[in-house]
């Protein structure tokens, strides 16, 4: 068996079939049905700024939805493949499959075994498949992180002009998709000094390496630093044509109309409301491998003194508690911590199952495969059959079933332009739904044309003497739908969350609110 096993991993045609194997599953998981949830009210912001830069070229950079690549990447998908719930989507999808990818082209930084488990991690890792065909910015931001982490091990390792610019440009993309990249930032800095005095020996030869390739090469730096401002800059530009979006995009703490500014004022609102160990309980729930190869990286190397592990540990560390300590707490945030969790727990269990022996070598691969089925159905059940049920914890504020197929009524029946008359208050993601035959209007100031067949408004009270009901139909219907465990012990019991952990049974009412929609009655 070990013979066979043995001429398994020497065989390249075998290795080339696995990563093919494990591309088309990545594609397929990505892929299929993608176009079938409802649009959440974030992804139909991000569509609609996607299509208007696609539709009419106009784009300023606009901290509160984040970096410009993914408008980028949104309207040149549009372009292509016109306009679908499946193409908003199909970013996310895109780099969820090269994520998935990215272990194998990191040479020889990763051993052949590590690069499967990271890959097949990525794959089966119920969040990262969920937000992977989710429109969002932190679907994207893992790849760039990826490839920064691994092109500054390369340099440290071995120093080079094309490695250096390589982890100056991937930073720079990092930046240019979202502004959580100031605390991965920080936390691979921290994780550096970190590592540094947790192994002086080790440390040193790093950085003598690369003090060594500066001082032979001292506009080498100069040339990274020019990489890396100019492309943040004609990422912030939009390529180099406005100066006002460039202006918003550079740094400053001090402004909070600017990126960094308006991210630090946010951390006080505490947007979600989430506790700090909300992350702790979404790992725990959906991706138990990645705290179980954690915890035995954490056991396993501090006596083994190697310091890119240790690395890993502690930047994977930093990340949790800088992003459990910000205010601001959504599920697609989990990924920036999910990320480096993973990597460390590859990199231990790929070493770990070669020096264990006996009975512990079964013990570990049988709770290793038992991890990895209860994630893939995990990510089965919540990405295709609960994908916009809130009963799960990651479906946060989720647009029902049933307001999705009366927005299609509604665009079925309005072929021009100003047929749907949309409360400003309440325009995501109807700007995007309705883009073709839908105008905003101010409640304050309702003007309703002949033209105008569908009202929707937040609710009666905003319409209510300003105009004639008697020709219209009014309902009610549930615009968003929630559930958050409360943050009180009623109903925590052992039974209740054994039957919420398997069966996604819930003990409390889901949350939500509804809207108006107002129907002309002449209307066929």
């Amino acid at each position: 068996m070990r013979k066979l096993l043995e001429r398994i991993r020497n065989n390249k045609k075998f290795f080339i079939y696995g990563v093919l194997l494990i591309l088309v599953a990545a594609i397929v998981t990505r892929l299929y049905q993608l176009g079938v949830r409802p649009l959440h009210h974030d992804e139909g912001m991000l569509a609609y700024f996607a299509w208007k830069l696609a539709s009419y070229r106009e784009y300023i950079y606009t901290p509160q939805i984040h970096g410009p690549i993914l408008f980028y990447i949104g309207a040149a998908v549009f372009k292509i493949f016109g306009e679908s719930d499946f193409t908003v989507r199909l970013p996310s999808a895109i780099f969820s499959i090269i994520l998935v990818i990215l272990p194998f082209c990191t040479g020889k930084l990763l051993s052949g075994r590590q690069k499967f488990i990271l890959s097949i991690f990525f794959l089966f890792s119920p969040l990262l498949m969920y937000f992977g065909r989710f429109l969002v910015h932190t679907a994207i931001v893992p790849v760039f992180v990826f490839l920064f982490l691994f092109n500054a091990y390369g340099f440290a390792r071995k120093p080079s002009s094309d490695r250096l610019i390589y982890t100056f440009l991937s930073l720079a993309l990092t930046f240019g998709v979202s502004e959580v990249t100031y605390i991965i930032l920080a936390s691979f800095v921290a994780a550096g000094f970190g590592a540094y005095l947790l192994d002086r020996r080790w440390g040193r030869g790093y950085f003598s390496r690369i003090f060594n390739f500066f001082k032979t090469n001292p506009w080498e730096i100069l040339k990274a630093l020019v990489v890396f401002i100019l492309a943040y800059v004609a990422i912030y530009s939009v390529f180099f044509t406005s100066l006002d979006s460039l202006i918003i995009g550079v740094p400053n703490p001090f402004n909070p109309s600017n990126g960094l500014g308006f991210w630090l004022v946010q951390h006080s609102k505490r947007l979600g409301g989430q506790p700090w160990y909300y992350y702790f309980i979404l790992f725990a729930l959906y991706e138990p491998l990645a705290l179980f190869g954690y915890l035995g990286a954490v056991i396993y190397y501090p006596t083994k003194k190697r310091i890119f592990p240790i690395f890993l540990i502690l930047f994977a560390l930093f990340n949790v508690v800088i992003f459990s300590v910000a205010g601001e707490k959504f599920p697609w945030l989990a990924l920036n911590s999910l990320v480096p969790l993973y990597i460390i727990s590859a990199y231990f269990i790929g070493e770990f199952i070669i020096v264990t022996k006996g009975v512990g070598k079964i013990i570990f691969f049988v709770v290793l495969v038992i991890l990895i089925v209860y994630q893939a159905l995990s990510g089965i059940r919540l990405s295709f059959i609960n994908s916009y049920n809130t009963n799960e914890m990651a479906v946060y504020v989720q647009t029902p079933k049933a307001i999705n197929e009366q927005f299609k009524k509604m665009s079925s029946h309005c072929a021009h332009a100003g047929c749907i008359l949309i409360d400003k208050d309440i325009s995501w993601p109807m700007s995007y739904v309705f883009r073709d035959n839908g105008n905003l209007f101010d409640p304050a100031s309702l003007a309703v044309g002949q033209g105008v067949e569908y009202i929707i408004a937040e609710n009666r009270a905003k319409i209510d003497g300003k105009m004639d009901l008697n020709d219209w139909d009014i309902r009610d219907i549930q615009l968003r739908d929630w559930w958050v465990p409360p943050d009180y012990p009623e109903g925590y019991s052992f039974k209740n969350l054994v039957k919420y952990v398997f069966l996604r049974q819930i003990w409390t009412e889901h949350g939500g609110y509804s809207i108006i929609i107002l129907q002309r009655k002449n209307l066929l």
